[in-house]
């Protein structure tokens, strides 16, 4: 089995597959509600360890590395860059296995993700998916209020379930499958 985590404070995505590169579960764990960071990985640690698997492979989605306009300041790199280096080890002591980081350019570009110039990267990801995993029951939530008030949508986190998903399947090709 492998496992794929994208990691994030504000939502933290994970994804099981086994090593035929065939979906076994995926799913996310919502953090913005939580306070600080201890919470968030208390959450994320507590979910790991609710997985009813044993992972022989573990691959990470690399933090941020610099900065984006009006996306991420100093603070907030560390932030994600200390949440991930936690959540990275809570894995190697639930499961034993060290986890092994792979950039998101990486990822997408070896499973073949294409991001068209302008796309909402997040979105490219979601209908890779559909394409690959044509019977996953995406989970969906009705907006309530609102412009869009009625409207089916993503349930959160479901991005960060796929984006999961795509490290799952990129570490399969680019360190198992060699």
């Amino acid at each position: 089995m492998i496992l794929g985590l994208d990691i994030s404070t504000s939502s933290t995505g994970w994804s099981i597959i086994d090593t035929n590169g065939k979906l076994v579960s995926m799913g996310a764990v919502g953090l913005s509600h939580l306070p600080d960071l201890y919470e968030k990985c208390d959450a994320v640690s507590a979910v790991l360890k609710c997985l009813d698997v044993k992972p022989t492979h573990i691959f990470v989605e690399q933090n941020m590395l610099g900065f984006r306009a009006g996306a991420s300041s100093a603070n907030t790199l560390i932030t994600l860059a200390r949440f991930n280096g936690i959540i990275s080890n809570k894995a190697y002591e639930v499961f034993g296995v060290k986890p092994t980081i792979i950039p998101v350019r990486t990822a997408r570009s070896k499973v073949g993700v294409k991001i068209d110039k302008g796309q909402d990267p997040k979105q490219a990801v979601i209908a890779w998916l559909r394409v690959q995993e044509p019977d996953y029951n995406f989970p969906t939530r009705v907006i309530k209020t609102g412009k869009r008030k009625g409207e089916v949508v993503l349930d959160h986190g479901t991005d960060d379930a796929a984006d999961a998903y795509v490290m799952a399947k990129a570490g399969l090709l680019i360190h198992v499958e060699t």
